[in-house]
């Protein structure tokens, strides 16, 4: 394989098959002056972020700058956050600080930033939630709220979260949990209410208990009573107070029907054979209601023939939502997972233990499984060699690489086209999105082609409402064989090499 560091020339731009013209030409050297390595090879260093820090607290608490003086001196790398907002203090403690200060700041005791700053003040929990609604990242595979690969002008959800309402009644959450092991002592389900005492509530503990009733009403008072760090008896006291019994009735008589178990079985019998095979992911659905006719085009999940997924807005008993597979061992198309071209999910599927989880067959990707392969040299330059036996439809490994916009042309483009060679798979028609794994990938990108004795293929797999490509065998591979991939007629276009 090639050297792709980028380069201070085009090579080969004055061969006569060289497709480019002169002015495009021009333009890519420009690129290449711009370029000084891969992206991920200019992340930032850390421990500038705690130099920027020290000079933020200096600024702060000896010089008595406010956060919005420090910013309009543009001299740190990002603004200092307030509230919900992306800065300077909230990515420093995304990580584990480093805990440095200045000999200054040592003499002078100047204290650290508090971590406190999330909630504004004056905000109720679910207020303050829904300002960060705008940069939470939808993507199931995302562990960070303020995701670049989706704040970046592409917010995938704007609507502002509407908590559901009380559908328990005190009574009723008394008689249905009779039977339950008490908590402790203090516990609703066992105290006599008329020897218990009561402790004193000052107004932050009485906000706690409101913001998280309004955020989870139904929550049962021996798991309240561990958040708020409250009695379990009081807990149920004073949600009583809060939710009255007469309001509960009322909003379930009011509560829309769900559908029929016909209307529900018409509904996943059209999704069946829909699901998954359209090859492109659609947003969560965010719209309000049910989904459905009655959301229209407002809920793309049903006029794309898509099933819901685990990150979307719509009611948990929504009849549209994927449900996962029941299966052990995931092995073969017996399993619905299988069938729809997607990996088990953990949060919906059958592997809620440890033992099933070690079972399942379809968790590859998701799990980072690594790849047994070898590159040895060939009769066509170098190839992939399998490393274990491999039975048929058995998971080789994920092919990797950049993803680019199908239509977004870089410098290597017509290097590759006058030397046939490509290294992009369709990853999402819809988005127009492809894999390019020409100057980032893995042992993958190894793999010869042959049209007729090909022993593998590349899936599109659906792995947390995402797509990956996952590369599996079509027949039993014995180890130390060749993998051989059909790249398809669209690979060579009108210059297929003879076999």
């Amino acid at each position: 394989m090639e050297d792709y560091l980028p380069l201070d020339f085009i090579p080969h731009s004055d061969f006569p098959d060289f497709e480019a013209e002169e002015n495009e030409i021009l333009q890519q050297l420009e690129q290449l002056q711009l370029e000084k390595g891969y992206p991920w090879q200019n992340l930032i260093n850390p421990d500038l972020d705690v130099v920027d820090i020290e000079v933020a607290r200096r600024l702060h608490f000896e010089m008595k700058l406010s956060y919005s003086g420090i910013n309009d001196l543009c001299i740190l790398r990002l603004p200092l956050r307030d509230g919900n907002e992306y800065g300077l203090l909230w990515e420093y403690n995304q990580r584990e600080p480093v805990q440095w200060e200045s000999c200054r700041s040592a003499e002078l005791d100047i204290p650290q930033f508090p971590k406190n700053f999330v909630t504004r003040s004056g905000l109720t929990l679910l207020e303050d939630i829904n300002l960060g609604i705008p940069f939470f990242c939808p993507s199931l595979s995302c562990v960070r709220s303020h995701c670049v690969h989706y704040t970046n002008g592409r917010q995938q959800v704007s609507e502002a979260f509407e908590p559901p309402k009380a559908q328990i009644t005190h009574q009723n959450m008394m008689s249905s949990n009779a039977e339950q092991s008490h908590c402790g002592n203090q516990c609703f389900l066992g105290v006599n209410k008329d020897t218990v005492e009561t402790s004193m509530w000052d107004l932050k503990e009485e906000q706690d208990l409101r913001d998280v009733l309004e955020l989870a009403p139904d929550t049962l008072p021996c798991h309240l009573a561990v958040m708020i760090q409250k009695p379990c008896y009081e807990i149920y006291s004073r949600r009583r107070r809060i939710l009255l019994d007469d309001d509960i009735l009322e909003q379930q008589f009011s509560k829309i029907k769900p559908l029929s178990k016909r209307s529900e079985s018409k509904a996943l019998k059209a999704f069946k054979h829909h699901s998954h095979r359209n090859k492109h992911v659609v947003k969560p659905c965010t719209h309000k209601g049910r989904c459905g006719r009655s959301a229209g085009t407002e809920c793309q999940c049903f006029t794309q023939k898509q099933f819901c997924q685990r990150n979307c807005r719509c009611p948990d008993d929504c009849p549209y939502r994927f449900k996962g597979c029941k299966c052990r061992k995931c092995k073969d198309d017996k399993c619905l997972c299988r069938r729809l071209r997607r990996e088990c999910d953990p949060e919906l599927c059958h592997f809620k233990d440890e033992v099933s989880k070690k079972t399942c067959h379809n968790s590859h990707i998701q799990c980072g499984e690594p790849s047994c392969i070898e590159i040895k040299q060939t009769e066509l330059g170098q190839g992939a060699f399998i490393c274990r036996r491999i039975e048929k439809n058995g998971f080789i490994a994920e092919y990797v690489g950049e993803v680019q916009d199908a239509n977004e042309h870089g410098h290597w483009d017509s290097i590759h086209k006058l030397r046939y060679l490509n290294y992009t798979y369709t990853l999402d028609q819809n988005l127009n999105k492809v894999l390019n794994s020409a100057q980032i990938g893995n042992e993958t990108r190894y793999i010869n082609h042959h049209s007729r004795k090909f022993n593998c293929e590349a899936r599109n797999i659906m792995v947390h409402n995402e797509f990956r490509i996952g590369i599996y065998a079509t027949k039993t591979i014995k180890k130390g064989k060749e993998l051989i991939l059909n790249y398809g007629d669209t690979y060579w276009g009108d210059n297929k090499p003879d076999e």
